[in-house]
């Protein structure tokens, strides 16, 4: 950019007035790190453990909740659970200094998974989703009138704080930093923390936990609702040979997956959903995006998830899996991954060829009815069942459940070609 100098030493001043962003009304800006040769000590500092995330300013002034970023732009939409469990906390009015966080399988907080998540993504980070976790953010309040007990002990003990933004627990992701935390606050003082796992024999270790799909040989990958690429990357790892075909209408989250998955040289990428039959017709678009179907979002949805409410109509193209790939070179021993929010059975009648030569099948099913006219995991079963697979249990930690009552709602079904 050219630089103008002003002659006016008032006009100057204006200028570098409008150059500098006006910061929100209540802002208080975050504490830095200071680099320094040696740590500080004493009674009057506390050392906590870096997450690697956004960096968040929330404040919370009665029922309204606004989150900022460092330099104090504003978050609020952009991370809708975080609103709302703060939402809920019973303190009038707080200031909480913090990082938006999201922790992989592993436990491991994640940049990758907040960074690809969009605004009106809600941090599908992601996704995490079936194959990670969902964000949480890590924060002390700095309300002193409030005597309520801390704050990650409050999200933890409500139910309706334990959704899964992509299906998998946050809450156990929770329990996991802090026995870190309380490991180092032990090592550091010379102690030791083991854990005796009485049930050892009958899990795997984590290394072995996908072992079984490495056993069947897979060589080409299609999947169906790739979103923004959260099963892609997590497969890919698991089966680094693999092709990877994955079909994504909405175009922000496509152009989100190819770009995360452009390092790997076996991925292609489609713009468009799969269904019975090739039309155009208007998806129903959720400011979750992760909760977006063709098919429209029911009572029982919104209520147990509100902030996945929010649609708005988009137009995407329909094809038919079979008619796809009939001009793709698909490698022996397929697995056909389909995520699709309702439209499971649609996706089935439009690839019976493909699925028929699959040996693997990891569905979405439902036992309620999130989306209006979609088929449950009965439907599926008897679909499958006749293509001549069996049923193999759910993916681990894919069970969502109705952070109202409890009650499971959706699991990543396991079928495998007899």
């Amino acid at each position: 950019m050219k630089s103008v100098k002003l002659q006016s030493p008032l006009l100057n001043s204006i200028y570098v007035r409008m150059l500098q962003p006006t910061l929100p009304a209540g802002f208080i800006a975050p504490c830095l790190p200071t680099k320094t040769d040696k740590l500080p000590s004493g009674s009057q500092w506390l050392h906590e453990i870096k997450h690697d995330g956004f960096r968040i300013i929330a404040r919370k002034n009665g029922a309204q909740v606004r989150l900022y970023s460092r330099p104090g732009n504003d978050l609020t939409h952009r991370f809708p659970l975080i609103v709302d469990t703060l939402a809920r906390l019973l303190s009038r009015s707080c200031i909480i200094d913090g990082e938006a966080v999201a922790y992989n399988d592993s436990a491991v907080a994640s940049f990758d998974l907040v960074r690809y998540a969009r605004a009106n993504d809600s941090m599908c980070i992601g996704v995490a989703p079936k194959w990670g976790a969902c964000p949480v953010v890590a924060m002390t309040p700095t309300d002193n009138h409030s005597r309520r007990p801390p704050l990650w002990s409050r999200l933890l003990s409500k139910p309706e704080n334990r959704y899964r933004s992509c299906k998998s627990g946050s809450h156990l992701s929770w329990l996991r930093m802090i026995k870190r935390a309380v490991k180092k606050i032990l090592e550091a003082t010379g102690f030791e923390l083991r854990r005796i796992n009485i049930n050892h024999k009958f899990e795997p270790e984590r290394e072995d936990r996908f072992k079984w799909i490495r056993n069947l040989n897979i060589q080409t990958v299609l999947d169906v609702g790739a979103n923004t690429g959260e099963f892609a990357g997590e497969i890919h790892a698991i089966l680094p040979e693999a092709a990877i075909y994955s079909f994504e209408p909405l175009r922000d989250c496509y152009d989100l997956l190819v770009e995360k998955m452009s390092p790997v040289p076996k991925f292609r990428a489609f713009d468009f959903a799969l269904g019975s039959e090739a039309s155009e017709i208007e998806m129903h678009r959720s400011e979750f995006t992760p909760s977006s179907s063709i098919l429209r979002m029911s009572g029982l949805h919104k209520q147990a998830f509100p902030f996945t409410s929010k649609v708005v109509l988009e137009k995407v193209a329909i094809k038919r899996l079979d008619d796809v790939t009939g001009n793709l070179d698909l490698a022996e021993n397929i697995l056909i991954k389909i995520d699709v929010q309702g439209f499971e059975d649609r996706v089935i009648a439009g690839g019976l060829k493909t699925i028929q030569i699959a040996k693997l099948l990891i569905v979405e099913t439902s036992f309620e009815s999130l989306y209006d006219d979609q088929p449950l995991f009965d439907t599926i079963y008897e679909m499958v069942k006749r293509m001549g697979f069996a049923y193999h249990g759910n993916l681990n930690f894919s069970q969502l459940s109705n952070p109202i009552d409890g009650n499971i709602l959706q699991a990543d079904a396991i079928f495998i070609k007899s």
